[in-house]
Formats: structure tokens, sequence, C-alpha cells
């Protein structure tokens, strides 16, 4: 089951890196929680960085919550917010 998920992963980052594709996106935050953990971060590339990764997690859980790949990648997404944190 793991090799299935990963391969799966791989195939679905391959065709996602052929069709790339960028949005602007200007966005106001007025939930106080979400405030208080993006000025954790600088205002700048990195903050930008944090809230594309968390955006893209947001995402995925909401419109296939009950996949094992988006689990899988959620628990990988997730590890990598948190590990960018603490280092």
């Amino acid at each position: 089951m793991r090799r299935l998920l990963f391969t799966s992963l791989r195939r679905r980052q391959s065709t996602q890196s052929q069709k790339k594709r960028t949005m602007s996106l200007t966005l106001s935050v007025s939930d106080p929680e979400i405030v208080s953990i993006l000025s954790k971060y600088p205002e700048g590339e990195e903050r930008d960085r944090f809230a594309n990764e968390a955006l893209r997690v947001g995402v995925r859980i909401f419109f296939f919550p009950n996949s094992p790949l988006t689990k899988l990648e959620t628990r990988i997404h997730l590890h990598n917010l948190v590990y960018r944190r603490s280092h």
C-alpha cells in the first residue's frame, strides 16, 4: 500500500510540474488566530511561502478529505512546515 501511495504521489507531482501555472492572490485575513500565526513570519517571501503551503494543505483537505493520497501529502507538508519553523 505504501509503495502504491508513493508511486502515485511521484506520478502526480511530475504531472503537476508539467502543467505548472501560477496565480496571484491578494488576501485580507481577519481571523485573529490566523493573523497571529502569520505574524510570526517576517513579511515577504518567508510569510508568503508559509501561507502558500498552509493554503495548499487546507484546500486539499477541503476537497479530498478521505483520500489516502491527500492524507499522506498533508502529513508531508505539515512536517515540512513545522520543520522549517523550528530550524
